[in-house]
């Protein structure tokens, strides 16, 4: 029994090695759509990628990129300028987004945004990303936190003209 428990331990280890090499090198990409059903591609990006080629990206054939500008009332990306500028020289459509948080009021929070991002007229549309995981440990109740969002959307939309809310699929039913 404990020799197949080995054998097992150490295939098991083997494939999880190769699967990881395979991603890290692009073979294996799980998160692949098929093209013709998705012919449009988009990246979502912040300081947790670092630097990035622009040109790979352009290359490589995404055509529009959403980064993260601001986070509740005042944190910005200290990585926003930097992906603004290269993505723009790069030919890769662009669009800034604010993570919403459950602690700071949507004004406070729109002001930050339209402070690091104001109305840009070759931009696309402004978006609100709204997750339950990673945020603050309590957001009251579903219609305080609904009510919060829509004040940080009224706000950016009077200034931008649109703006778009992007609900994350682990947030809880009802918002």
């Amino acid at each position: 029994m404990r020799m197949w428990a080995t054998g097992a331990a150490v295939s098991l280890a083997v494939f999880l090695g190769a699967a990881l090499t395979l991603h890290r090198s692009g073979a294996l990409q799980l998160n692949r759509l098929d093209t013709s059903e998705y012919p449009v591609r988009g990246v979502d990006v912040s300081h947790h990628q670092g630097s990035i080629d622009w040109e790979a990206v352009a290359r490589s054939g995404v055509a529009f990129a959403y980064i993260k500008a601001t986070e509740g009332r005042d944190f910005i990306d200290q990585k926003f300028q930097e992906k603004w500028t290269g993505s723009a020289a790069a030919g890769v459509a662009r669009g800034a987004y604010h993570f919403f948080t459950f602690c700071n009021p949507g004004d406070a929070q729109a002001q930050n945004f339209l402070a690091v991002i104001p109305p840009t007229p070759d931009a696309l549309s402004p978006v609100a990303d709204v997750e339950f995981v990673g945020n603050c440990k309590s957001y009251g109740d579903l219609d305080a936190a609904r009510d919060e969002l829509s004040t940080f959307l009224r706000v950016v939309e009077r200034a931008w003209g649109a703006v778009r809310s992007c609900i994350s699929r682990r947030s809880p039913s009802g918002i």
